[in-house]
């Protein structure tokens, strides 16, 4: 299930990436993502799968970063 949420997430990023460069859909994007780290920092994990979520936390910092760098 966890597995599930992450690749969502990521699939979400990776839109976000791919037209942050749109002029158009600028505000669409910053949208999205605010509700993506919302979600992210949302979601429990046990102990175990800690890492998946500390990882998809950096990934959204990264994107966050580059988001800035484009706009």
């Amino acid at each position: 299930m966890l597995r599930l949420k992450l690749a969502r997430v990521y699939e979400e990023l990776k839109w976000i990436e791919k037209n942050a460069h749109n002029s158009a859909l600028k505000e669409k994007s910053f949208k999205d993502f605010e509700a993506i780290e919302r979600r992210v920092s949302n979601i429990n994990v046990s102990m175990l799968d800690a890492k998946e979520l500390y990882d998809l936390k950096v990934h959204v910092d990264q994107v966050r970063g580059r988001l800035k760098l484009v706009h």
